[in-house]
């Protein structure tokens, strides 16, 4: 998260420098062009960039980072594939490389395209409820802040956990095709609602980008006071404050929705429940 605040600020401010270019391509288009142009394509311009930005910026730390997300997921189950305990983190990595350098990086593709959407989503409907808020409103408050990024996490929320559920199936070895083959067997078992499996946990979840970006957007204004930007060292220390406090009060959450994501198939003969995930949840 913290590298990915980082790029998103190197990929924003590389796109905004552009600005003044655009500034004199719009004084040299004919007046009624002018005329024309909204006030609205130049905000909706600004959430595009910052939408952009962030994608970018999420892809590449998730490319980076994918085997810490890995143990982390698979420790949060609690068990590998075949139900056997894990001990702690180290002995994640150790089982992890048995099977290879690949090991670490399995649903690496999903992870990916999940976290990029998520960041697109997140970003572009934040920047305008924001933008929405100060039109109307005036200045935004911290509670406002909170509740204009729990509004913008739950939106994003019923496009990407169709990709989330996929995306921990592969990564704790319970599901072993693709994108589509997790799908198909998720629905097989669960039907079309076992796509939002952990559904209700990850409404919780979505106050964690709210109180990141609130924590991180109130201390940053109190650090800058009169300053241009942070500087690199305190926009790191500054997400570590923020990434630790948020997940620190939503960790539950996050554990009972690995365990209830990772159900197991039900296999012919079994007469069972095709999982045990979502009771121990």
């Amino acid at each position: 998260e913290i590298i990915a605040r980082q790029c998103f600020r190197a990929f924003r401010e590389a796109t905004v420098a552009q600005g003044p270019l655009a500034h004199r391509r719009l004084q040299l288009a004919p007046a009624r062009s002018r005329e024309l142009t909204p006030r609205l394509s130049t905000r909706m311009s600004e959430a595009l960039v910052q939408a952009a930005a962030g994608g970018c910026a999420a892809g590449l730390a998730s490319l980076v980072f994918h085997p810490l997300d890995l143990v982390k997921i698979r420790l949060n189950k609690g068990s590998d594939e075949n139900g056997v305990p894990y001990k702690d983190a180290f002995n994640v990595v150790v089982r992890q490389w048995r099977k290879g350098l690949l090991g670490f990086y399995a649903g690496v593709q999903v992870k990916v395209l999940q976290d990029v959407i998520r960041c697109v989503a997140f970003f572009y409907v934040f920047s305008t409820l924001k933008r929405a808020y100060r039109r109307r409103f005036g200045k935004i408050s911290m509670a406002a802040n909170l509740l204009l990024g729990y509004l913008a996490a739950t939106f994003n929320l019923v496009i990407t956990m169709p990709v989330e559920v996929a995306n921990t199936r592969m990564i704790t070895g319970v599901s072993k095709g693709g994108l589509l083959a997790t799908w198909a067997e998720v629905i097989r078992c669960k039907g079309l609602a076992g796509l939002y499996c952990g559904f209700a946990s990850n409404l919780v979840l979505c106050l964690n980008p709210a109180i990141k970006h609130m924590v991180f957007d109130k201390a940053r204004a109190g650090l800058l006071k009169g300053r241009r930007s942070l500087s690199t060292a305190e926009a790191f220390w500054l997400g570590v404050l923020a990434t630790v406090l948020a997940t620190s009060a939503t960790f539950p959450f996050i554990r009972s929705r690995a365990v209830m994501q990772s159900f197991r198939s039900k296999k012919k003969g079994d007469d069972g429940p095709a999982g045990g995930g979502g009771g121990a949840a």
